[in-house]
C-alpha cells in the first residue's frame, strides 16, 4: 500500500529515524515488523546507523541467534550511518506503511488517560491573569509586587521586587541614567560587559511596563566638512535650531538622526519638554576635552547637540549634575584617565551658557570624587554623600551653598555609614535614602536614609531604614534611583555586582503612627541629645578649666589655686546646633582627681626644652612614617583599582567570547544539520540514480532483442522466400 501525504512522516532526519525506532517496539507495530528476517534486518540497520561498521568479533557457531545477527551487521559493510537510517526507516515504511499516523494516534490516548487522573484529584487551581500575576515572595522579606499599581507594595520599610508588564525589558546593564517626567520614567545608556549603549526606553508608571523608543546605534563617523560656499554656519541653541538655507531661500528641516555616541556614567535632566544629558565616558570620544551636552525632544524622540557658550568644564564622567532652579550644578566625576576631579561647573539652561564657578583656594572643599550622590533641598543647597576615588572611599557630607559657591561640611548625628561609592539615591519629604554602593571590598547591604529637614542650622541624623540581599541586585553599584513623591516611593534599577541587572525595585518609607504621644524620630534624637548635653556640660567645664591651668601657669599668669576658681567660658552646645551630639561623642571623659593635680603641675623650665625637642622629633617621625604609610596606602590602592578593572575587564572580554562561542557552536550544530539532511538527500539520489542505471540496462537489454528480431525478421524473406522454397 503507497503512503499518501497525510501519512508520510514529514519529520527530519534523524528525527524520523528515532521515531521509527519507537514504533518499532511499540504494540501498534505490525505483523511483518515481526517476522524474523525482517527483525534481523531492522536489527543490522539499527547497528549500522549507531555504531557504523561491525568490528565485533564473531559469536561462537553454536551461538545461532547472536551467529545471524553478526553476520548481517557485517554484511552490511561500510555503508554511511545515513544510509542505514534511511534504509532502516524504508524498510518500516514497506512493511507498514501508516505507521507514522498509527504513532500519532498513540498519544491522544495517553492524554485522555492522564486528564481523567487530572480530573479524579480534582481541579486545577485558576491561573493568575495575564496583567495581574500572583505574588511570589522572595527571600529576606523581599515580596513582589504585582503589575497593577506600586501603591500595592507588601510591607513599607522594605525593598521589593516589581514584575514589569509583557513586552520587551531592557538588556542589563550598570551607569544608566534616569530622569522622571509625569508618569513616565526615561532611561538613557549605559554599560553592559564594557559595551556602551546609547538607547533610550520608557517605564509608564500607572502600567509599569516597559517601552523601547530608540534602539542601540553603534557610533558613526563625523560627517565630511561642507563644501558649498552658500552654506552658513549652523548655531545651536537651546531654544531653536538655524539649518542651512536651501536654495529657495527657505529652511530645510533636520533629519532625525540618533547623534547621541554610546554612553555611561552620564547624567540626565528634565528641562522644559526635553531631556539634557550631560557628560559621561564614551569610547569614541576620548579625545574630547570639553564635557558635552546633548538634548532629547521628548514629542519627536529627537537628540540635538547643545553648545553652550562660555568655558565649558573638562571632559568627565560619573559625576553628578544637581537641578537648582534654572541652572545645572555639576560637581565631581572622572576623566578619561580616570583621574577624579573635585571642581564645580554651573550651566544656566535657559541661556544655555557655561557660568563661572570661581572658589577661593582657603575655603573648605570636599576631596576629588566619583560615584557620589547629590541632590538639591529647598533650591539653594547641593548635599554631596559618598563617592570615592581609586582607591579610598568617603563616607562624609557636604552641602554647597548655591548662593555664594561655598561649601559646608555637615557633622550629622547617628551611626555613621560605612564608606561606599557607586550607590543611588532619591528624597522624599526632605529624607535622603540611598541603598547599593561599594567599597572596593564588598557591596554595601545597608540602605540607609539622612535626614535634611533641619539643614544647616538644625539636627542632621543617619538612620538605618533596611538590609538587602548580600549578593542580591541591590548590593551592587551602578544602580539608578527615582523618587516619586506622587506615590511616596523609590524606583530602583539596573547595577552591577559580578553581574548585570535589569530587574525594578520599590521602597516605601514606614508610616509612622499618627498619635500625639508618638514622637518622631528626630523629636526622640533632639530630646536624647538635651539629656546627655544635660548630664555632661559640668565635667566638660571642669576638663577645660584643668586643661587650662597649666597654659596659665606657663604664661607667669595666676596660680592654679586661682585659675580653679574662675569658671571656663565655654559656648554651651545646644539643641539648634547640627555639631551637638557628634560634639559629645569626641569630647574627652572629665580626668580623675590625680590626672588633675599631675596636668596642673607644671614641668621645670629646665626639662621643659630637651622634652619638646624630643617630642617634636618623635612627632617628626611619626607624622613621616605617617606620609610614607599614606602614600604607600595609596599606591596600592591605586594598583589594587586598577588590577580590578582589568579583572573586570578580562571577565568582560570572558563573557563575550563565551557568547560568541556559543553562537559560534549553535551555527555549526545548524550546518551540522544541513550536512546531514545534505547526506540523506545525496543517498537518496544515489539509490535513484542506481535504480535509473537498472532501467536503462533493462531498456538497453529490450532494444538488443527487437533488434535481433527485425533482422531475423529481414532474414527470413517473408512470402517470396515462402513460395521460392527458401524458408
Amino acid at each position: 500500500m503507497a503512503q499518501t501525504a497525510a501519512t508520510a512522516c514529514t519529520l527530519p532526519y534523524p528525527a524520523r529515524f528515532e521515531a521509527a525506532q519507537s514504533f518499532q517496539h511499540s504494540p501498534a507495530a505490525g505483523e511483518n515488523l515481526k517476522k524474523d528476517e525482517t527483525k534481523l534486518l531492522l536489527y543490522a540497520l539499527q547497528q549500522q546507523a549507531k555504531h557504523g561498521p561491525c568490528k565485533d568479533p564473531k559469536p561462537w557457531a553454536w551461538n545461532v541467534v547472536d551467529s545471524a545477527k553478526w553476520s548481517s551487521w557485517a554484511q552490511l559493510g561500510k555503508m554511511s550511518c545515513v544510509e542505514a537510517m534511511r534504509l532502516f526507516v524504508k524498510v518500516i515504511e514497506d512493511e507498514q506503511p501508516d505507521w507514522w499516523a498509527l504513532s500519532q494516534s498513540q498519544e491522544a490516548p495517553e492524554m485522555s488517560s492522564r486528564q481523567a487522573a487530572a480530573a479524579a484529584d480534582g481541579p486545577e487551581p485558576a491561573a493568575p491573569a495575564a496583567n495581574t500575576p500572583a505574588r511570589v515572595p522572595l527571600q529576606n522579606g523581599h515580596a513582589t509586587v504585582p503589575p497593577a499599581s506600586l501603591l500595592e507594595v507588601g510591607i513599607p520599610g522594605e525593598w521589593a521586587l516589581v514584575e514589569t508588564g509583557g513586552g520587551k525589558r531592557p538588556p542589563p546593564r550598570y551607569e544608566q541614567a534616569v530622569a522622571t517626567v509625569g508618569s513616565s520614567m526615561y532611561m538613557v545608556g549605559g554599560n553592559c560587559s564594557g559595551r556602551f549603549l546609547n538607547d533610550v526606553w520608557r517605564l509608564d508608571l500607572d502600567r509599569l511596563a516597559w517601552t523601547l523608543l530608540l534602539p542601540h546605534h553603534p557610533p558613526t563617523p563625523p560627517p565630511a566638512p561642507p563644501t558649498s560656499r552658500s552654506r552658513r554656519q549652523r548655531k545651536v541653541n537651546f531654544k531653536d535650531v538655524d539649518v542651512p538655507a536651501a536654495e529657495n531661500g527657505e529652511k530645510e528641516p533636520l533629519k532625525p538622526e540618533p547623534i547621541l555616541p554610546p554612553v555611561a556614567g552620564h547624567t540626565l535632566l528634565h528641562w522644559q519638554d526635553r531631556l539634557i544629558c550631560i557628560g559621561g565616558h564614551t569610547k569614541a570620544g576620548k579625545g574630547e576635552q570639553t564635557m558635552a551636552v546633548y538634548a532629547l525632544d521628548l514629542s519627536s524622540l529627537q537628540w540635538t547637540t547643545l553648545q553652550p557658550s562660555g568655558t565649558a568644564p573638562p571632559a568627565r564622567g560619573s559625576h553628578t549634575a544637581t537641578l537648582v532652579g534654572d541652572r545645572a550644578f555639576i560637581f565631581g566625576g572622572e576623566d578619561h584617565q580616570r583621574q577624579p576631579h573635585a571642581n564645580i561647573a554651573v550651566l544656566h539652561l535657559p541661556s544655555m551658557a557655561w557660568e563661572p564657578a570661581e572658589q577661593d583656594e582657603d575655603d573648605p572643599r570636599p576631596a576629588a570624587r566619583s560615584a557620589h550622590t547629590a541632590t538639591c533641598i529647598r533650591e539653594q543647597w547641593v548635599v554631596v554623600f559618598g563617592g570615592g576615588s581609586a582607591a579610598h572611599c568617603f563616607s562624609d557630607v557636604w552641602a554647597l551653598d548655591t548662593q555664594r559657591l561655598r561649601w559646608l561640611e555637615l557633622r550629622v548625628a547617628g551611626s555613621s555609614p560605612s564608606p561606599r561609592a557607586g550607590h543611588a539615591a532619591g528624597v522624599l519629604e526632605d529624607v535622603w535614602y540611598m541603598v547599593g554602593g561599594g567599597n572596593n571590598v564588598a557591596g554595601c547591604r545597608d540602605a540607609i536614609a539622612l535626614d535634611l529637614r533641619h539643614l544647616p542650622d538644625g539636627d542632621l541624623v543617619w538612620a538605618h531604614v533596611a538590609d538587602v540581599e548580600q549578593h542580591g541586585p541591590l548590593a551592587c553599584e551602578g544602580l539608578s534611583v527615582q523618587a516619586l513623591p506622587s506615590q511616596h516611593a523609590l524606583l530602583a534599577w539596573g547595577g552591577y555586582n559580578g553581574h548585570y541587572h535589569n530587574q525594578l525595585h520599590c521602597y516605601k518609607p514606614g508610616v509612622p503612627e499618627q498619635e500625639p504621644s508618638a514622637p518622631s524620630m528626630v523629636t526622640g534624637v533632639a530630646e536624647a541629645a538635651g539629656k546627655v548635653v544635660a548630664a555632661v556640660t559640668e565635667p566638660i567645664k571642669a576638663a577645660a578649666a584643668a586643661i587650662a591651668q597649666p597654659m596659665a601657669a606657663k604664661q607667669n599668669g595666676p596660680t592654679p589655686a586661682e585659675s580653679s576658681a574662675q569658671p571656663a567660658t565655654k559656648p554651651e552646645i545646644g539643641r539648634s546646633s547640627p555639631f551637638a551630639q557628634v560634639a559629645l561623642q569626641q569630647a574627652p571623659p572629665p580626668p580623675q582627681p590625680a590626672a588633675k593635680a599631675a596636668a596642673s603641675k607644671p614641668a621645670p623650665k629646665t626639662e621643659q626644652k630637651p622634652m619638646e625637642r624630643r617630642t617634636e622629633g618623635a612627632l617628626g617621625e611619626v607624622e613621616a612614617a605617617r606620609r610614607e604609610a599614606a602614600t604607600a596606602k595609596e599606591a596600592a590602592g591605586h594598583e589594587l583599582a586598577l588590577m580590578r578593572r582589568q579583572l573586570a575587564s578580562a571577565q568582560s572580554a570572558h563573557a563575550a567570547s563565551t557568547k560568541e562561542v556559543e553562537a559560534l557552536r549553535a551555527e555549526l550544530a545548524a550546518e551540522q544539520a544541513k550536512k546531514f539532511e545534505m547526506e540523506v538527500e545525496r543517498s537518496e539520489m544515489h539509490r535513484k540514480l542506481q535504480q535509473t542505471d537498472d532501467l536503462q540496462k533493462e531498456l538497453d537489454s529490450y532494444r538488443r532483442m527487437m533488434n535481433e528480431a527485425q533482422a531475423k525478421g529481414k532474414t527470413n524473406g517473408g512470402i517470396w522466400g515462402y513460395i521460392s522454397g527458401a524458408t
